[in-house]
């Protein structure tokens, strides 16, 4: 909206020698005058945040989760129909099939963080062994954190298995955002 092109000012005094005949007198009455505005003012100032950077970051990083979000989404579905595709349709093993689908999961995974999620243009063979490293620390602290609610903490399965999922969610997500895809970081930050 533009800056209204006449404004009200309320002043107690229109002149130096006005304010000290009314403050002589006593009399300190308001009066109501127009002011011509700058039509080329902006009505609110917009302040600056104290830190930009790290409005960016944040902002760059909630971006990022959420398409993590979306590829292990992704990951699931396509998983799941592998599985049920090679047992139920092609009557492959149960484990045959579960390793084709948690493998196709796996190149799917990789393939879209680095691309999608984490836009890096990093070299490839080494972001995928950092993939796998960061895979096989975030399953490790995943089955601590099942083992700990289960035989510690004595919480039922559905509740600990969707604990630990979160903490490798977690940790995987970080995992590849500082370590395996850092190359992504300069152009989502």
């Amino acid at each position: 909206m533009k800056a209204a092109l006449h404004a009200v000012e309320y002043s107690c005094y229109s002149s130096l020698h006005e304010r000290k005949l009314r403050q002589a007198n006593g009399n300190h009455q308001w009066e109501k005058r127009e002011v011509k505005a700058d039509p080329t003012a902006k009505m609110v100032e917009k302040s600056e945040p104290v830190f930009p950077w790290l409005r960016k970051h944040l902002v760059s990083l909630v971006k990022q989760a959420f398409r993590f979000g979306m590829v292990g989404i992704l990951n699931t579905v396509l998983t799941l129909f592998i599985i049920w595709f090679l047992y139920a349709i092609l009557h492959m093993g149960y484990y045959g099939a579960n390793a084709i689908g948690y493998l196709a999961g796996f190149i799917n995974s990789f393939y879209w963080n680095k691309n999608w999620t984490f836009k890096s243009g990093g070299r490839p063979i080494p972001e995928l062994a950092l993939f796998i490293l960061v895979f096989g620390i975030s399953y490790g602290i995943q089955v601590v954190v099942l083992w700990f609610f289960m035989d510690l903490l004595n919480v039922g399965i559905v509740v600990s298995q969707g604990i630990s999922m979160c903490a490798y969610t977690a940790v995987n997500f970080l995992g590849n955002r500082y370590l395996t895809f850092r190359e992504g970081l300069t152009d989502a930050d």
